[in-house]
């Protein structure tokens, strides 16, 4: 088979296949659920898919909930779902392939984390640290569902959670500062 005629009929598969991941997401979102009932895991299993698959198709959905405004390839809107200008890019950028979709959430994770943490070696250690306390949580603990749900709603983690209560501290330590100046005028 030449070479421009599998590309033809890939594309052709894959148009297919990515049409079917955005309608199996649509139907896992719009799954009636009762609370602990683990009604997308058993829906899973029941159309013989993995779990993983059928959540990651629903997490898709729900990130372009708008026909009009999705990517046209999947792996692309895939990428980009926790990225927070995604429906900017796609409209600037229509037909964005899956590796600058990759260089752009990459771009972005990089000048989240940068910011008050120039210092690589102390970003790896909070890294560290947020991880071991994760791990430290007991799995269905009220403290581990907690986070979870505000992770998974405020779509954060440990580190950038961390980051935020840090500067909290730091701010009001400067402003302790400025106090300290305003009140004692004559300080050097």
């Amino acid at each position: 088979m030449r070479y421009e005629d599998a590309v033809r009929e890939g594309r052709q598969i894959a148009g297919k296949i990515h049409g079917y991941q955005w309608r199996l997401g649509e139907i896992a979102d719009q799954l009636e659920t009762i609370y602990g009932s683990k009604t997308l895991e058993r829906y899973a299993e029941d159309i013989e898919m993995s779990y993983e698959t059928v959540k990651v198709c629903r997490s898709v959905f729900r990130a372009w909930p708008h026909h009009n405004k999705r990517p046209r390839n999947w792996s692309v809107a895939k990428v980009l779902v926790k990225y927070p200008d995604k429906h900017y890019l796609i409209e600037k950028e229509p037909d964005i392939t899956v590796k600058q979709a990759v260089l752009a959430v990459e771009s972005w994770k990089e000048r989240r984390s940068v910011g008050r943490y120039r210092d690589m070696v102390v970003h790896k250690l909070v890294k560290d640290l947020c991880q071991r306390f994760n791990s430290i949580l007991i799995r269905n603990s009220k403290e581990y569902n907690l986070i979870k749900e505000l992770a998974r709603y405020n779509e954060t983690d440990f580190e950038y959670m961390f980051k935020v209560i840090t500067s909290m501290s730091d701010l009001k330590a400067r402003l302790d500062d400025a106090i300290k100046v305003l009140n004692n005028p004559h300080h050097d």
